[in-house]
């Protein structure tokens, strides 16, 4: 609760002035209550009847909200100053932009920070995955036609982010705008499910096939990877396609 608490709080402390919270508590042992929780903002509690997958999760959060635009925090991460405001800004000067985003400061384990960043491009996206969930925000008519892909357990933010900017048109700015806490906690989501990254890993190879078979440095980066999980499962037909890709 103490770090939902900050995520919140990093929110009220924006200046853009109309915002609402939808909190989606995803079957938590103990229920997240409304009232429990601290805002200066209109905030609601959303809570699922069972565990639900990520993707599902946001899905089903931007069914609760009523903006036009929408934005995505986990719990454990932050937003800074600024960064509602200057998007909106952003998307507002550039009405063929259906999605804005900042840099993102990874706070890493060690101590060590490191800030994302780059221009919208697709196949620096899908090399460098420098734009992050807690990092943009998008149009609502965009993201209902084409939200998170429900059989992405993992890596579902590069799924989605980049079939946007495959499609569409998107407005980097050039300040940092959200704090990724990347310190290896065990509850969070991101550590590592060799399983559940072996199947995912498939579904954005076959997603961006194109992409990553026009690019030699994607080649390399996303059949090498997919090479490795294939052996560790012993899919020796992926093993077979992945090396010949390689080629």
């Amino acid at each position: 609760m103490r770090l939902l608490q900050r995520a919140i709080n990093s929110v009220c402390a924006q200046d853009y002035p109309n915002i609402e919270i939808v909190v989606f508590d995803n079957f938590s042992n103990e229920p997240i209550l409304a009232e429990e929780l601290i805002s200066s903002v209109p905030l609601i509690v959303v809570r699922s009847k069972q565990m639900e997958p990520l993707p599902v999760s946001r899905n089903r959060g931007v069914e609760a909200a009523s903006g036009s635009l929408l934005a995505f925090l986990d719990d454990d991460d932050e937003f800074l100053p600024g960064r509602i405001g200057e998007q909106v800004d952003a998307l507002a000067k550039s009405p063929c932009s259906v999605l804005a985003y900042g840099n993102t400061e990874q706070r890493l384990a060690d101590g060590s920070v490191i800030i994302g960043s780059g221009p919208p491009d697709l196949h620096h996206y899908l090399r460098w995955r420098h734009i992050q969930s807690t990092a943009f925000t998008i149009r609502r008519d965009c993201f209902e036609n084409s939200p998170f892909d429900p059989r992405m357990t993992t890596y579902e933010d590069v799924h989605f982010i980049g079939r946007i900017l495959r499609n569409h048109e998107a407005t980097h700015v050039d300040q940092t705008h959200s704090i990724w806490y990347r310190d290896d906690r065990p509850d969070q989501l991101t550590n590592s499910n060799w399983r559940r990254a072996y199947l995912n890993w498939q579904r954005l190879c076959v997603e961006f096939d194109h992409e990553i078979g026009s690019s030699k440095q994607l080649r390399r980066f996303y059949h090498g990877k997919m090479l490795l999980l294939a052996a560790r499962y012993a899919d020796f037909r992926q093993v077979w396609d992945s090396a010949g890709r390689l080629l």
